[in-house]
């Protein structure tokens, strides 16, 4: 089974909706070394949670077969999540332990059917090999954002990539 680093950076901080932007990379080992993957992007009015949810689901979305995620987030509310509570959503209608309706529930229902079909694991980690790239792509993404100020669809299957099938 193929491994799968997915790293996610966003700008977005704490749970007041701001402007903000995202960044993923899928990376994989291959016979010539590492392949990458990767999409900055921006987004209007979310929260940090809610920028980390859509970011790792454009990300698995890249993905065509069974592999073995290990996901890497500075977001531990993300990890716990969905390592932790995802399944009991699911079985209580997804609702929280208090009975309440669980945040975001639309985007964790989309990541639960992504999750699915892979095996996977949540590293919490502040900084990475790709911090500082990952930072400079999401600066120029809002960068690009405010020159664009029209609304643009986004495409999911933007990004660099170059053909690469994960």
């Amino acid at each position: 089974m193929q491994t799968v680093n997915i790293y996610i950076h966003t700008t977005v901080k704490g749970p007041q909706k701001q402007n903000g932007a995202y960044t993923y990379i899928l990376e994989t080992m291959t016979s010539k070394g590492p392949a990458t993957c990767s999409k900055a992007g921006t987004m209007n009015k979310v929260t940090k949670n809610q920028a980390c949810l859509f970011a790792l689901s454009a990300a698995i979305k890249r993905l065509f077969r069974h592999c073995e995620l290990i996901i890497h987030t500075d977001s531990v509310f993300m990890a716990s999540c969905a390592e932790k509570w995802l399944a009991d959503w699911r079985k209580n209608d997804w609702k929280n332990a208090k009975g309440q309706q669980v945040a975001n529930t639309e985007a964790w229902k989309e990541i639960a059917l992504l999750l699915d079909e892979h095996t996977y694991q949540f590293i919490v980690e502040k900084r990475n090999s790709y911090s500082e790239w990952m930072k400079a792509e999401s600066e120029r993404a809002k960068e690009r954002s405010v020159r664009n100020a029209v609304p643009k669809k986004i495409d999911e299957n933007n990004g660099t990539c170059k053909g690469m099938r994960f």
